[in-house]
């Protein structure tokens, strides 16, 4: 039984290095042709409104509970564990089970700025889905119907994060409505 879960573990590896080799060596190609480097990619930039307080949507953020409702919640998984420190310096690390219980993904990073309720900014970690380090700013401001917020994530390619970020808000706006009413 050992030998199937080392085997399944080890395909599962196998599958997230080739798929992301192979992206980082398209990527060397194109620049290579083109006699020069590879840029940046551009920044995931979403705004959206919510109708509740700058507060409230600040807190969605930074408070378990809520937490557990929409920030990397997926059908395909459950969160197993949630650890937040929202203060500067401070880490967090929220556990998704995958894959039918076999896959734990983290997605974990440390808080840059903590400015209740105008602007949170951290880094980001999720060696399941993308290499490196990305770092995310969220900046709320008051509307007459409530809260805006500005999402950036700059350091990643957007075709790997932006529809999982529109997801995740549809989610968020459901968790915050159902918390104020």
């Amino acid at each position: 039984m050992a030998t199937t879960a080392s085997a399944r573990i080890a395909l599962l590896c196998q599958r997230y290095v080739h798929r992301y080799y192979t992206r980082c060596l398209a990527l060397i190609r194109e620049g290579d042709e083109a006699g020069m480097s590879v840029p940046p990619f551009e920044p995931v930039e979403i705004r959206r409104r919510f109708p509740v307080a700058p507060h409230v949507l600040f807190d969605a953020w930074i408070t378990s509970p809520v937490m557990r409702r929409w920030l990397f919640a997926s059908d395909s998984g459950e969160l197993v564990s949630i650890d937040v420190d929202p203060r500067v310096g401070g880490a967090f690390s929220i556990v998704e089970r995958r894959e039918e219980g076999e896959v734990e993904v983290d997605h974990f990073g440390t808080y840059i700025e903590v400015d209740r309720p105008g602007r949170l900014a951290f880094t980001l970690e999720v060696p399941w889905h993308f290499p490196g380090t990305t770092q995310v700013g969220v900046d709320i401001r008051p509307v007459p119907e409530g809260g805006e917020m500005f999402f950036r994530q700059t350091g990643v390619d957007p075709a790997t994060t932006r529809d999982a970020w529109h997801r995740m808000f549809d989610q968020l706006d459901e968790a915050i409505s159902a918390s104020s009413a």
